[in-house]
């Protein structure tokens, strides 16, 4: 910044000053003329004779003539040629009457140039003062406006801030170079914080350090170690503070730096430098102003930013609290957090403004936290107590409800309360109180003997039973040990066992025969090791059992079990031989009673082809009766048959495509039924894992089932589905045909049991209870869904993993009957029409 300039007011004066004063010089020069003249004529004077002078009156020298006339007669004198020596006196006389008073108007005048020339010096001094003044006031006004701007600017980042103090001072300081340096809480470390825009432009250092220790610092570390502002005004003067300049820095011939205090403590190091002329006091002040209004402002940023940190994170906490927290003032709700809302079911707006007794299910309850929490408020400032709320759904909250007054001086300001909802709490208590009595009352009546003892095998508790079989109290065997109770030897086999729990950390169970008051008891003991919260073990825990009856009973159970196993063995022995005759009589069904039922029908058929034009009609009735009922009978001998060899038959699993055996068995039913239509829906079938050729015979038996219950249907249908549930594949064949009434459901899987009779429907109650054993065999089930009128839905479930004892996943194979590819239809259906 270059010199203020002066008003135009002070340089008119000036001019004005200047012209008096040249003024003043020419009249003293007129002086000095006049003082020379006198002299001359002196001389003149002093050197005439009495000459007469020619052609002048003699009267005018001898005297007597007026003042007018002795002037004018003076004036012709100066005006001709000197006069007679006669007339000196009168002219020395006219001298001295003339020399005085013009010496009195030199004085005057000489006094009167003396006084201008000290005017003017004086002005001249006043208009310097006056120079020096504006020019502090101007540099006033720079520095107020500069703080102005900073001021306004106390929104801005810190850096914009700081950048702009900086580049003030180094205006108002006349300077070229600045930079500004923050110092940390022990004023041990500089942290340059900002470069002036010609330092940055001017400064060739290669990565400038951030952070400088105070310690190892130069001059510009004194202002901080001498704790005042530091002025070089000639940098190349040896100096003893001095370190040296590192490469690149910008050179300095002058160098100021000024420490910033707060509260007695450094905060920040300003400095500047290369003015042209000296660094002086005012440009101390112009820093420090500056410098001040700066951290002023930095600190303020520093505490609203920490205020709002605060603000925001009480906020945090309030809305996370897991507790309900609110203000109240006069009993009435200021503020609630959003817990508190959630607790009550209240909306903030519905809280707000309403006297907290909305809260309370009962005046009791609202009357007795005013006076119980105000009591402890006015003792101790803050007040807990347990009550209850209610919400607005009308549940009673248990709740603990701690308070505080905002203001110290009491609590007319207001009062925060935390409300914590203790109700699980509550009822864990309660719960834990009858869990213990009840623990109590098992222990107290249970059969056993139970003891409690320290790491020293020192009785701690028992029981009544076990202080009951030593004629004590349980508080009297508290403090005894295993010698007041047991002998010697059993009571140091007990302490052993102690230790080796205590030691092992395992739980030990023992059984053993003891010996007391001459009797030989059989005595079950469980100890445990007895723990602490933190997992030390402190002891152990036995529970001792007379188990003397128990055994007698295992060595009866044992004596039972040997009868029952030879028992066992001898049923099993007659289970065979009635089986060898099971078959024996199988074997005679299949031949010595198929002979006679062949014999019959060959004679029959003989009688039918060879005489029957010679019977009558009832003759040709009986003979085909006869026919009929044989063949009936060989058919029902064969289902009989197969039915008993289920049971012997060997269990073969693989995989079956059920769709594909569903299909094959469909199609050759529907070749006895060729005379009629009868529609197939047949649905995606899952795979399953059974044996193909008795699983086979199931289909065989619920679709024949199918064809004959919807002979007498105008349009039979015939629906084939399946799906897999929770592991199972579930099949079912759903006809709509007569249908059953399903009170007779058991009867339908017995062996002979019909619900029709031969006239109505073939078949000889055999087929559905076939269904029933080869599912079994299976381990699947078999149920059905029917009504009269309306068809039945025949239903069978396979374990996905098959049946049959050892079978496993890994045996089965893919069975397919027929060759034909095995493909799966979604809704497939069906018609024939022969």
């Amino acid at each position: 910044m270059g010199r203020p300039q002066a008003d135009p007011t002070l340089l008119s004066t000036f001019s004005v000053v200047r012209v008096t004063a040249l003024w003043t010089i020419l009249v003293a020069a007129s002086l000095l003329s006049i003082f020379a003249t006198h002299g001359r004529q002196m001389e003149e004077l002093a050197s005439s004779n009495a000459r007469a002078v020619v052609n002048r009156d003699v009267a005018f020298i001898r005297g007597g003539e007026s003042h007018g006339a002795h002037s004018e007669q003076v004036g012709d004198v100066r005006g001709g040629p000197l006069v007679d020596v006669d007339l000196a006196p009168q002219r020395t006389s006219a001298y001295k009457r003339t020399f005085p008073a013009t010496l009195i108007h030199g004085s005057i005048w000489l006094l009167g140039l003396l006084v201008i020339a000290a005017g003017t010096r004086q002005i001249q001094e006043r208009f310097q003062e006056r120079l020096q003044s504006e020019q502090t006031m101007r540099l006033d006004e720079a520095r107020l406006e500069g703080l102005l701007q900073l001021h306004q600017m106390s929104g801005a980042r810190q850096a914009e801030l700081t950048r702009f103090a900086l580049e003030q001072s180094v205006r108002l300081t006349e300077s070229q170079i600045g930079y500004v340096a923050f110092v940390n809480d022990d004023e041990s470390e500089l942290t340059m914080y900002a470069w002036s825009e010609t330092a940055e432009q001017q400064c060739a250092m290669d990565d400038k350090p951030q952070v400088y220790p105070v310690e190892s610092t130069g001059l510009w570390g004194e202002a901080v170690r001498q704790r005042r502002p530091i002025i070089t005004n000639d940098y190349a003067l040896p100096n003893p503070w001095k370190k040296g300049l590192p490469p690149g820095h910008v050179p300095l011939t002058r160098h100021m730096n000024v420490p910033i205090l707060d509260d007695g403590r450094i905060v920040i190091v300003a400095g500047v430098g290369n003015k042209t002329e000296e660094y002086d006091d005012s440009d101390v002040r112009q820093v420090t102003l500056l410098m001040t209004e700066l951290w002023r402002i930095v600190r303020r940023q520093h505490a609203e930013e920490s205020q709002r940190r605060s603000e925001e994170m009480l906020r945090s906490i309030l809305l996370a609290a897991p507790t309900g927290i609110g203000v109240v003032v006069e009993r009435v709700l200021q503020f609630v957090n959003d817990r508190l809302s959630q607790m009550t079911g209240y909306t903030r707006e519905e809280l707000l403004g309403r006297n907290s007794r909305i809260l309370y299910p009962t005046d009791e309850d609202y009357e007795f936290v005013g006076r119980e929490k105000y009591r402890q408020i006015a003792e101790t400032g803050t007040g807990t107590v347990e009550t209850r709320w209610r919400t607005k759904s009308g549940e009673v909250l248990d709740i603990l409800l701690s308070s505080a007054v905002l203001d110290p001086s009491g609590a007319t300001r207001g009062i925060t309360f935390a409300a914590l909802d203790i109700t699980g709490r509550k009822r864990a208590e309660d719960a834990l109180r009858k869990s213990e009595l009840l623990h109590r009352s098992l222990v107290e009546h249970l059969p056993q003997r139970i003891i409690v003892k320290d790491r020293n095998s020192v009785f701690v508790s028992c029981n009544a039973n076990f202080a009951r079989e030593h004629g004590l109290q349980p508080e009297q065997v508290a403090g005894l040990d295993d010698f007041a109770f047991y002998p010697s030897e059993l009571a140091e086999k007990y302490r052993a066992d102690d230790h080796a729990v205590m030691s092992a950390r395992v739980p030990q169970a023992i059984e053993e025969l003891n010996q007391t008051d001459g009797q030989h008891r059989w005595v079950h003991v469980h100890k445990v090791p007895y723990c602490d919260e933190q997992g030390q073990i402190i002891g152990v825990l036995g529970i001792f059992e007379d188990i003397t009856d128990r055994k007698r009973a295992e060595e009866d159970v044992h004596c039972w079990n040997d009868l029952l196993e030879q028992r066992v063995r001898e049923r099993t022995a007659e289970l065979q031989i009635a089986n060898r005759e099971l078959e024996s009589f199988s074997y005679s069904v299949s031949h010595d009673l198929r002979a006679p039922l062949r014999a019959i029908h060959g004679f029959a058929r003989i009688l039918t082809d060879e005489y029957r034009e010679r019977l009558d009609d009832q003759g040709r009735r009986v003979l085909d009766v006869v026919s009929s009922e044989a063949q009936r009978m060989g058919r029902l001998i064969d289902d009989l048959l197969n039915f008993c060899r289920l049971g012997k038959c060997a269990f073969q699993p693989a995989r079956v495509d059920m769709e594909q055996m569903a299909r094959e068995v469909y199609c050759e039913l529907r070749q006895g039924a060729s005379d009629r239509e009868v529609r197939l829906h047949l649905r995606r079938l899952p795979a399953a894992a059974a044996d193909p050729i008795l699983i086979r015979q199931v289909w065989v038996n619920l679709l024949d089932n199918a064809f004959k219950y919807t002979r007498d249907e105008a349009c039979p249908q015939i629906e084939i589905g399946g799906s897999t549930v929770d592991g199972e594949g579930i099949y079912f064949v759903r006809d709509n045909g007569i249908g059953f009434d399903m009170k007779y459901t058991e009867k339908l899987f017995k062996v002979f049991q019909r619900l029709h009779g031969p006239d109505e429907f073939e078949g000889n109650g055999v087929g559905l209870a076939l269904v029933l054993r080869i599912v079994q065999l299976h381990n699947g089930r078999v149920w059905v869904e029917a009504e009269p009128g309306r068809g039945a839905t025949f239903y069978f479930a396979l374990p996905r993993r098959g049946g049959g004892e050892g079978v496993t996943a890994q045996k089965f194979t893919t069975s397919n009957t027929t060759g034909i590819p095995m493909q799966a239809h979604e809704g497939e259906s069906y018609g024939f029409n022969h």
